[in-house]
C-alpha cells in the first residue's frame, strides 16, 4: 500500500501535472523496487517529485529500467519521458520543449550541408566511379563534379589518394557542398558540450566512430572556428535522416563504408537530452569513408 501511495504520489510532481488514478492492474504489473539514486529533470531542469505533504518520493524501477505512471498517459498529455541508465537520470519533457529542439532552420539562417569530405581506400589501385544524389541544390564541388555521371569518375588508390579523370589532377578527397534540403534532424538525442571542450570531445568521440587522426583532425581543423565560442553546443550525429537525403551510389561497391555527420546546434544555457549511442566502425576491403555537417539556429 505504501509504494502504491508513493507511485500515484508521483503524480503530484511540482511541475503542475494533474492527478491521475491508475488501475490496480497497472500497479501490480510490475515486481519494482523503490531507488533513490536517480535524479529528475523537468524540460532541463532538475526538480525532486514531492508528496503533497512535503515528503520526497522516488519512481520505481523495473529491469533496470525506470517505470513511471506517467508514461501511461504521456502521449494523451502530450509528455516526453526518457528512460536513461547510463547518467542515472530521467527526463520528462514536453511536446513545446521538444518542438523547440526540432526547430527547422530560421530563414534567416539557411541551413547548409557543409564540407562532406569522400575519402577513397581501396585494397589496390582502381578505377572507381562515386555518384551523389542529393535532395537539395550542390552548389559548389571540389574536384568539379560531372553532371553527366552524377559525380565523380576517379583512379583510387590504397592510400587514400585520387587522380580525377576529368582534369587529371591528384585530390586528397572528393568535395561537395548543397543547401535546400529538407532534412529534420532529431535533437532530442546527442550531447551538451561547452565550447571549450569542443576539441577534447570531438577528438575523443570521432575517434571512437572510427575516423584515422588523418580524418578526425582535418574535421575539426574545420568545425573548431565554428564551436569553441558558443557557451555550449548540442551535437547530433545523424544517421539515416541524412544519408537518405544524401545517397551514395559507388562502383565497385565498397565492403565497408562509414558516413559521420554532425548537425549542432549553439546554446546559451546548458539544457539536458537524451546521450547518444556511440558504434564503432571496422574498416574492411574497400572501405569509404565521409564527414561533414550542419549548424542549425
Amino acid at each position: 500500500m505504501k509504494n502504491k501511495k508513493m507511485i500515484i504520489g508521483i503524480l503530484a510532481l511540482s511541475i503542475g501535472l494533474s492527478s491521475i488514478a491508475f488501475a490496480d492492474s497497472t500497479l501490480k504489473a510490475v515486481t519494482a523496487y523503490i531507488n533513490k539514486g536517480l535524479k529528475m529533470t523537468y524540460d532541463g531542469k532538475t526538480f525532486v517529485p514531492k508528496e503533497t505533504d512535503g515528503t520526497e518520493i522516488y519512481p520505481l524501477v523495473y529491469n533496470n529500467r525506470t517505470y513511471l505512471p506517467l508514461r501511461a498517459v504521456s502521449e494523451k498529455m502530450g509528455l516526453t519521458i526518457d528512460y536513461t541508465n547510463t547518467d542515472n537520470t530521467i527526463c520528462i519533457k514536453t511536446k513545446e520543449y521538444m518542438e523547440n529542439l526540432n526547430l527547422n532552420p530560421s530563414p534567416d539562417f539557411p541551413m547548409v550541408v557543409k564540407k562532406p569530405n569522400i575519402y577513397l581506400y581501396p585494397t589496390k589501385k582502381q578505377d572507381t566511379t562515386v555518384k551523389l544524389n542529393f535532395s537539395g541544390d550542390i552548389f559548389v564541388t571540389y574536384p568539379t563534379y560531372s553532371s553527366k555521371i552524377s559525380g565523380w569518375d576517379v583512379t583510387a588508390y590504397p592510400d587514400g589518394k585520387i587522380i580525377n579523370k576529368a582534369d587529371n589532377k591528384e585530390y586528397s578527397y572528393l568535395f561537395w557542398e548543397g543547401k535546400n534540403a529538407d532534412i529534420k534532424y532529431d535533437l532530442s538525442e546527442g550531447f551538451i558540450v561547452e565550447g571549450k571542450d569542443t576539441m577534447s570531445f570531438l577528438q575523443e568521440t570521432l575517434s571512437k566512430m572510427g575516423l584515422t587522426p588523418k580524418e578526425y583532425n582535418e574535421f575539426i581543423v574545420y568545425w573548431l572556428p565554428q564551436m569553441q565560442g558558443n557557451k555550449y553546443n548540442l551535437i547530433h550525429f545523424a544517421g539515416k535522416e541524412y544519408t537518405d537525403n544524401a545517397k551514395l551510389d559507388i562502383t565497385p561497391k565498397p565492403d565497408s563504408m562509414l558516413r559521420v555527420f554532425m548537425a549542432f546546434k549553439p546554446l546559451d544555457k546548458k539544457i539536458e537530452v537524451k546521450a547518444q549511442k556511440i558504434n564503432p566502425f571496422i574498416r574492411k576491403g574497400f572501405t569509404v569513408v565521409e564527414w561533414g555537417g550542419s549548424e542549425i539556429r
